[in-house]
């Protein structure tokens, strides 16, 4: 099993680099500005092309390595876990879930912010903090969005497209090669989910983006079907991107980007909410004839 996870890192350095490698050459053709990227800063005219360019990125450097993992393992795409038909409540509920997790996700960003590197490694948080800002900067530049057809765009660029790339890699090939190694799903879960946020390289969003990734680890584990955390995961980033657009069109008065505080009784409201959703989707998929562990396939 090690051995098949230096094959899984090989494969997945390989094909993030001939992504990169894809995407700086498109984006030089289109005529974008690497350097101003890098900074941030993008002109309105070009966030387009960068759309375009992220959806190319984030296949090749998540959904590729997944599918190639799944067809070493299996000789073909079955490893990951995407069946179908899919059940209409499993649908509904991974979203809801999604939706009434938001309050304790924003919570876990206001601890996360208040995390304070040691005096020693001063010079680090002031790099992280100038990576985060040149990230957040990027993010507002891909969430100005003027028209429906932007709209439709960005919906396939931050979240169809993360939804099914980051889900194949993460939760179809990497959580359940560790389930399959260690033995102990939840540890391959929670272990998942860190690793799931540490690559998005945002030290202070990495509470949230652990807590979401440790989410949607149990909605693979309890179900053995990969598409219901792609569905919360598509929802999760949807949900934000339709947001943005809808405060930009003023349809909405509030701009989730901006909320400093959250309310603590909608944090105690959201876990309730996520405790019960939870235990719904647990038990339509964990009946006595229902098997009790994902690799009971195996």
């Amino acid at each position: 099993m090690p051995l098949q996870f230096l094959w899984l890192v090989l494969i997945c350095l390989i094909c993030f680099g001939l992504a990169q490698s894809f995407t700086a050459v498109m984006l030089n053709v289109m005529g974008v500005d690497l350097q101003s990227m890098a900074s941030g800063e993008i002109d309105h005219s070009a966030v387009n092309a960068v759309r375009f360019a992220q959806i190319f990125m984030t296949a090749g450097a998540f959904l590729v390595p997944g599918l190639v993992f799944s067809y070493m393992k299996r000789g073909d795409l079955s490893y990951v876990g995407m069946k179908l038909p899919l059940i209409l409540a499993g649908i509904l509920l991974a979203g809801a879930i999604a939706v009434i997790s938001f309050p304790f996700l924003a919570f876990t960003k206001q601890i996360n912010d208040l995390l304070v590197l040691p005096e020693a490694l001063a010079g680090l948080e002031a790099m992280m903090k100038a990576s985060e800002k040149q990230a957040e900067e990027l993010v507002k530049s891909m969430l100005r969005m003027d028209n429906i057809g932007e709209l439709m765009l960005t919906l396939v660029t931050t979240a169809v497209m993360p939804a099914l790339a980051e889900e194949v890699l993460f939760r179809g090939a990497i959580q359940k090669m560790l389930h399959e190694w260690t033995k102990r799903p939840h540890l391959a879960i929670w272990l998942t989910g860190a690793l799931f946020s540490f690559i998005h390289f945002q030290f202070y969003g990495f509470l949230p983006r652990w807590f979401i990734g440790i989410l949607l680890g149990y909605l693979f584990y309890w179900s053995g079907n990969l598409w219901y955390p792609i569905i919360g995961h598509f929802v999760n980033n949807g949900a934000q991107v339709l947001a943005a657009y809808m405060y930009d069109a003023e349809l909405l008065q509030t701009d989730i980007e901006t909320v400093e505080q959250v309310p603590f009784p909608a944090v105690v409201v959201s876990v309730i909410g996520f405790v019960l959703l939870a235990s719904m989707f647990y038990k339509q998929f964990k009946g006595p004839d229902k098997p009790s562990e994902l690799l009971a396939e195996e």
